[in-house]
């Protein structure tokens, strides 16, 4: 069996039909595969076969002398591109060399990288080493200010607890204080009314001794004269049980002013302490308009109470002045 194809067969006589010689490159043009190398080979066996069937006798002298012409033609070309072959493969050998000789020094450079990004990675490590104790430091310092955080968290819940019970506290002594001065003003009013009507039974009972003192003394001037030294021997005496409830009446007033300027330094106290709390929390506006409001009421108290103790004093120097312009004994 030849040991070469049909199709190369086919090809290689068609070259030299047409007086070309059968190279590897014309051949696989014609038969469209193959390698290099298997082309030559089975192009050197059809060669060497055709050269077989000339020596035996197959072929006409005459096609067997243009057969070894056309053969020394073939060598000689095939030689040809044989050197050529041998150079562009010596060419390639050097190719080879040369990027053998990269490779190498390629791999040396890639092994000199190698170690110098092992130097980088232990730097690297190195530095997360340093970064994993900042951080640790970081989170000891979060930790320290968390718990920081929650002393201030409890110092200020400590104080809006103190805010609200001072708020009740001072509350519940503004109601204390309403009470006291709503008690304070009806305790003085009943008193201003027990005066006049003190007065009023004092000025009718005047009168009557007045009508009766000029009965008698129509009737019986020395009797009426006698019964007028009684009367204001009398008089006298009422004047001066009258001016000692008048001298307790204003022993009480001065009481009550008294009372009523404790009541204003407690209103003071209140609203200094008002004020420092709005200082310390400035989000209770609330609580502190609220506060304002009462201490303005406590306020429109006090200056009424003012205007009845001014009205209590005017009626007082009203009774002196009545009392005053009484008969006095000769």
């Amino acid at each position: 069996m030849p040991d070469y194809s049909q199709k190369t067969l086919e090809a290689v006589i068609t070259l030299l039909q047409d007086g070309q010689t059968p190279s590897w490159r014309k051949v696989r043009e014609i038969t469209g595969t193959g390698s290099s190398n298997d082309i030559l080979r089975e192009t050197r066996a059809i060669l060497s076969d055709l050269a077989s069937r000339g020596q035996a006798g197959e072929y006409p002298s005459e096609a067997q002398e243009a057969f070894w012409i056309f053969w020394n033609s073939v060598k000689k070309t095939a030689l040809g591109e044989f050197s050529q072959e041998k150079a562009q493969l010596s060419e390639s050998l050097a190719q080879m060399e040369a990027t053998a000789t990269q490779a190498v020094e390629s791999q040396q450079a890639a092994i000199a990288e190698i170690h110098k990004r092992e130097e980088d990675i232990a730097g690297l490590q190195e530095n997360i080493n340093q970064a994993l104790a900042r951080e640790q430091g970081l989170n000891d310092q979060l930790t320290a200010s968390a718990a920081r955080l929650d002393a201030e968290r409890e110092r200020c819940d400590s104080l809006v607890a103190e805010l609200k019970t001072l708020n009740l506290k001072i509350q519940s002594n503004s109601e204390a204080a309403q009470a006291a001065l709503a008690a304070e003003i009806s305790k003085r009013n009943e008193i201003v009314a027990q005066m006049a009507k003190e007065m009023h039974d004092a000025t009718a009972r005047f009168t009557l001794e007045m009508k009766n003192e000029t009965e008698r003394y129509n009737k019986d001037t020395g009797l009426l004269m006698r019964k007028w030294d009684a009367e204001r021997t009398q008089h006298r005496q009422d004047t001066k049980e009258l001016q000692q409830e008048l001298k307790a009446t204003q022993e009480s007033f001065k009481t009550a002013q008294s009372k009523v300027f404790t009541l204003e330094k407690e209103i003071l106290s209140a609203q200094a302490l008002a004020t420092r709390l709005q200082e310390k929390l400035d989000t209770n506006e609330q609580a502190t308009g609220k506060l304002s409001t009462e201490l303005g009421e406590e306020r429109q108290a006090l200056d009424a109470l003012k205007a009845e103790n001014a009205g209590l004093n005017e009626r007082l120097s009203a009774l002196e002045t009545a009392a005053a312009k009484k008969p006095k004994s000769s």
